[in-house]
């Protein structure tokens, strides 16, 4: 193996105030690499799982970058087999990600040693394979997997995770789950590495046993068949080029039906003699037919009589044959038939015993109990069977629907109780393979009316698509019987089956509509190809929800996707993300999303290249609404929206809370993109992040000589109490201790009151004194240099303003015209860049009745002298 130095896991204390939005509980796992915590998400009251990275390992830029790339993949991924990575950092030189915390044992810990049942050992196999395989697909290969990196839930359901060490320190050298050119070369991981793996998991879990190189076949140590051998021995094979090409394919090696075996012998008892009767090859008797007359004589006539007897004969030896040969071949299947039934019955028992025998083998050898510590399956809810059958539905596999499904005709639907917002509900259908139930007649409205539970309404699969018109969420025009009442752009119905237009702001519960043949016309490709196809139309059909603002129509889509992904998306439309050239159209975007939830913003169509903001459409970048908290320092970003709140630069590559498309003519009539945004903007984005920097530097220049100041206090007090006599330090130290305890956020008292009941030598008020003038000085220096920045920034933005009002730019100049009012106060606009113009200075708590006095504006002494 690898030497690396011991990693001490931080303590919990350390991790609460390294990672305060999370209170950690426990530490669940530790070793030399790594630890895993047990913590509360306090923003979302859930409980997670945080892996932390030692710093030996995170310090290598190989590792980080890998690691990095590998949490961003992982955060997108969304697979009931798989352990959710919720988000990832870097902090006190430690990688650390935040993944879904599992409650439940390893597999390693669940069935190490012991022989699990064939059918519960397939099942978790297809489980894990079904995790590897949404991983391969997005690129992202394991490397490492054993059964200590499995984790079974409530449900004996497996769930991979531990994908954020990807060829970091390798797998150890006595590993018997890990691949030969894994073992030799950690970073040469591939696909097959992991069916290596997988191969080597079903061995452990059929044999009770390690996988090695010279293991026997599965089959002679668990009733498992010959096919399954074939199958590990395939996945196991030392040269990667010959094991399968996918964990799909193993799965479906693993699924073939056993080799049927030869069917016994059939017991047959031979009859003790054979009996003499006629020949096959002896002709039959012609068919009988009128006879001609004969001319017999008496000699004919016996001649006659006599053959006529031996065929009577004859024909009776044959008839007791034939009875003979029926009876015979009945006993016959009659004791086939038992000899049959006796071999089922023997192979079965057979079977028992062998199962018996193999457990009692691993019990003796591993002195455990054979009892499997899997826990069994529990009765589901409807949501639990949803989530179990999630990634079937969406690959439109119906042989199984959730519990408490509702047929009807050739569909089939799930209520939803859970209340949420439109666009949150359709994403939630199609993440399950289905969408909101639609109404094609007045009928299903009725009838899906029926399915609602007390007094709650329901959201329907339908929006506005402009104005009056509606789209169904399959992407077809609807037309309802009259038109509903509302000014909301999605549709509910309550019990009585009255229809309702929604704003998205509310939430209600809602079903879920499968088809039986598989297929799902209202994912959100389909409703988009649906609307670009009848672009050419003269009455476009535009998604459910789409709103119409003039000429421009938009969309919100519900859906976590790059920048890059929303656009390719859009652009698929016939459309693009929505840009904002115009005040106008800021207003408009600004009003369209109030009504949107976006906690990690929505994408619009602005891109910065080269340190430059520009619309994709190639409309001019006249203005902005930045956020005051977006970060101005990200060079590869692209715009989104925060509800609410404004503009905010986010990286292109990491997934918003969805996107706004927007259908117009404004590309096709614009000019030439600026090649200077802050130009034609009006400048108030660079004005504001300038003054903001400056009042900023400024701040953290006065946060210095405060704390200057206030050390150099505390030095004083600290020589005074040093320089007292030994028997006057005893009397004046909880005096200079209470002092120093009053300085607060470098900030000293500016007076403390006498009812404080602090004390005060002759030196410790010259101390004081000296610092309190000191920080009223730098406060001073502090607003007058913040009101000379104030001044300039006044002065530019009345410029602006004037330019504005001449060109005609009203929205603008109303705009540059509030800026100004806002700035008029140094203190308020300050404030507005999260700066205290000037702060209060701490006051020492009243012991008793305070009397009136100036406060702090001089400092007597004699005897215990104090400081008014």
């Amino acid at each position: 193996g690898m030497n690396h130095p011991s990693f001490e896991a931080p303590t919990i204390e350390t991790m609460n105030r390294l990672l305060p939005a999370f209170e950690f509980c426990s530490i669940i796992a530790h070793d030399e690499f790594a630890a895993v915590y047990f913590a509360k998400q306090r923003s979302l009251d859930r409980s997670v799982a945080i892996k932390v990275i030692s710093p030996d390992i995170s310090g290598k830029p190989e590792f980080r970058k890998s690691f990095e790339v590998t949490a961003r993949t992982m955060a997108k991924l969304n697979h009931s087999n798989l352990i959710g990575v919720y988000d990832s950092g870097f902090v006190e030189q430690m990688l650390y990600f935040v993944m879904e915390f599992v409650p439940g044992k390893s597999l390693e810990r669940s069935s190490s040693g012991q022989i699990v049942e064939p059918s519960q050992a397939l099942l978790l196999i297809k489980g894990i394979c079904a995790g590897l395989a949404h991983a391969h697909q997005n690129g992202i290969v394991h490397g490492n997997l054993d059964p200590a990196c499995i984790l079974l839930n409530a449900k004996a359901e497996p769930k991979t995770g531990n994908f954020g060490l990807p060829h970091s320190t390798g797998p150890d050298e006595s590993s018997t789950f890990a691949a030969p050119e894994v073992l030799a070369e950690p970073a040469s991981a591939t696909p097959r590495s992991d069916i290596y793996s997988v191969g080597a998991i079903l061995y452990g879990l059929l044999t009770g046993q390690a996988h090695s190189l010279d293991s026997a076949p599965p089959s002679s140590i668990s009733i498992c068949g010959t096919a399954i051998d074939a199958a590990w021995q395939k996945a196991t094979h030392q040269d990667p080029a010959e094991r399968f090409e996918s964990v799909t394919a193993f799965l479906e090696a693993l699924s073939k039906p056993p080799a049927k075996s030869a069917t016994p012998r059939a017991i047959v008892v031979p009859p003790s003699k054979k009996l003499a009767v006629a020949d096959k090859n002896t002709p039959a008797p012609p068919p009988s037919a009128k006879p001609k007359p004969l001319r017999t004589s008496p000699g004919a006539n016996w001649k006659l009589i006599r053959n006529l007897f031996i065929i009577a004969g004859l024909l009776y030896a044959i008839s007791i044959a034939w009875d003979w040969r029926k009876k015979k071949t009945a006993q016959r299947e009659r004791e086939n038939r038992e000899a049959i039934e006796q071999y089922e019955s023997d192979k079965k028992t057979a079977r028992e015993e062998a199962i018996k025998k193999s457990l009692e083998r691993a019990k003796n050898a591993a002195n455990i109990t054979p009892d499997i510590d899997i826990p069994d399956p529990i009765d589901e809810t409807p949501r639990e069977s949803l989530e179990r059958l999630r990634t079937a539905l969406v690959a439109g596999e119906r042989e199984e629907i959730p519990a408490g499904s509702i047929a009807s005709g050739e569909n089939d639907y799930l209520l939803i109780s859970e209340a949420m917002s439109w666009p949150d509900a359709a994403s939630f259908a199609e993440q399950h393979g289905g969408h909101l139930a639609i109404p094609n007649i007045p009928a299903d409205v009725t009838w899906l009316s029926k399915q609602i539970t007390g007094n709650h309404e329901l959201w329907l699969g339908a929006g506005r698509s402009g104005r009056r018109n509606w789209t169904l969420a399959d992407g077809t025009q609807w037309k309802p019987k009259k038109q509903p009442k509302g000014t909301g752009q999605y549709l509910a119905v309550n019990k009585f089956g009255m229809l309702r237009a929604v704003r998205s702001t509310e939430q209600h519960p809602f079903l879920i509509q499968w088809h039986r043949d598989g297929k799902n016309p209202g994912t959100l490709e389909a409703t988009l190809t649906a609307t670009r196809e009848s672009l050419s139309q003269s009455s476009p059909v535009y998604p459910p929800g789409t709103t119409v603002f003039g000429a421009r129509h938009y969309f919100f889509a519900s859906r976590a996707l790059t920048w890059d992904e929303a656009h390719d998306l859009a652009k698929s439309s016939g459309g693009q993300l929505a840009a904002a050239s115009e005040i106008g159209e800021i207003t408009t975007l600004e009003q369209f999303t109030n009504d949107l939830i976006g906690p990690d913003g929505i994408w619009i169509g602005g891109l910065r290249q080269d340190d430059q903001w520009t619309w994709m459409t190639g409309e001019t970048w006249k203005s902005a609404n930045w956020a005051n908290d977006s970060p101005a320092d990200i060079s590869e970003a692209a715009l989104s929206i925060l509800p609410g709140s404004g503009w905010h630069a986010r990286e292109r590559t990491e997934p918003a809370s969805g996107f706004i498309i927007e259908w117009s003519d404004d590309q096709k009539s614009t000019g030439a993109v600026s090649t200077d945004p802050g130009k034609s903007t009006g400048g108030t984005s660079s004005l504001n992040t300038k003054a903001k920097t400056l009042i900023l530097a400024l701040e953290e220049k006065r946060a210095k000589d405060l704390s200057d100041n206030a050390r150099k206090l505390g030095w004083d007090l600290n020589v005074i109490s040093s320089n007292l006599p030994h028997g006057a330090q005893a009397a004046w130290s909880p005096h200079i201790t209470k002092l120093k305890n009053l300085v607060t956020d470098s900030r000293v008292p500016l007076s403390i009151p006498e009812s404080s009941g602090i004390k005060l030598t002759e030196q410790m008020a010259k101390s004081a004194s000296s610092c309190a003038r000191k920080q009223t000085e730098i406060d001073a220096k502090f607003l007058a240099e913040a009101e000379k920045v104030r001044s300039a920034y006044v002065t530019k933005i009345s410029e602006l303003q004037a330019k504005a009002a001449q060109s005609g730019q009203r929205a603008l100049a109303q705009s540059l015209t509030t800026t100004l009012e806002e700035a008029s106060n140094l203190a308020d606009w300050t404030l507005s860049f999260g700066v205290e113009a000037q702060p209060e200075s701490p006051l020492a708590e009243a012991t008793a009745t305070p009397k009136k006095s100036k406060m702090g504006r001089t400092y007597r002494t004699g005897g215990p002298s104090i400081i008014e």
